[in-house]
């Protein structure tokens, strides 16, 4: 899991930091992190799904599905590793190296040169591109709408790096914004785990169920599973929208304007 957020927060610094470098420059070193990073999704979520059935006390009433999601996080985990014994992370840490040696003060190239300009000119317009593309989801997204829950959680992490990328050349209140996001964030987190968690547990008992490998008792305890992980996203749901409305409310978003100079 540290491995996995490590690289999309490089991803994130990445992007922060076009301004500075240049597109060119970073591209080649983006593209492999991602590669990297996508292999590592499978094994976190199902990591996460069986801490949740562990809370909810629910491991010994589905064997059948339990048996399911650990044979599969064990094929995840396998794919993940295979990843990083092979090229792609070979790949990922040889355009790194290149780019860190390009973009040092004192090589001689162009992105080594555009290195030497200052990151903190170009803060304020970095947070007002991301904070635009966060606010852009106001008043359009819907509960029922899990891709765009999820893609505005992208939006508020890629806010929250930059601001605490450019913590220190930005007002102090950048803090208190980076906790505000971190809140929504998490409750954003919640609501895509029991969306990911409920189609993978129909899902599976669908297949479960076709194989006729399922008890009665554990059909019962599937469907009521099934229940308790949508009525926590329910819960999750009305913690982020009260979270989203003071976060959103003109009033708020003009004090940000001026705690932040933006």
């Amino acid at each position: 899991h540290k491995f996995r957020v490590a690289t999309r927060r490089l991803r994130a610094a990445l992007r922060a930091f076009r301004p500075v470098f240049g597109r060119d420059a970073l591209h080649p070193t983006n593209d492999a992190a991602r590669a990297v990073a996508r292999s590592t999704n499978a094994a976190r979520d199902l990591d996460v799904f069986l801490e949740g059935l562990d809370k909810a006390e629910f491991t010994d009433r589905v064997p059948a599905l339990v048996a399911g999601v650990r044979r599969a996080r064990a094929v995840a985990i396998r794919e993940t590793l295979d990843v990083l014994d092979g090229d792609a992370y070979a790949a990922f840490r040889s355009v790194t190296e290149s780019l860190l040696a390009a973009t040092h003060p004192r090589a001689g190239t162009v992105a080594g040169r555009k290195a030497r300009r200052k990151a903190g000119a170009a803060a304020a317009a970095m947070v007002r591109q991301r904070m635009g593309r966060v606010l852009a989801y106001v008043g359009v997204l819907s509960p029922d709408d899990d891709a765009g829950l999820h893609d505005l959680r992208i939006a508020i992490k890629q806010l929250r790096y930059v601001l605490e990328f450019f913590a220190e050349a930005l007002p102090d209140a950048a803090r208190d914004v980076i906790e505000d996001m971190k809140s929504v964030q998490d409750s954003l987190g919640d609501i895509n785990d029991c969306a990911v968690q409920r189609d993978y547990i129909v899902d599976a008992a669908a297949a479960l169920e076709s194989e006729g490998d399922v008890s009665d008792v554990e059909k019962v305890s599937t469907e009521l599973l099934i229940a308790r992980t949508e009525l926590r996203r329910e819960r999750c749901l009305r913690s982020f929208a009260a979270e989203w409305d003071r976060f959103t409310a003109p009033k708020h978003q003009r004090l940000l304007a001026r705690q932040l100079n933006l």
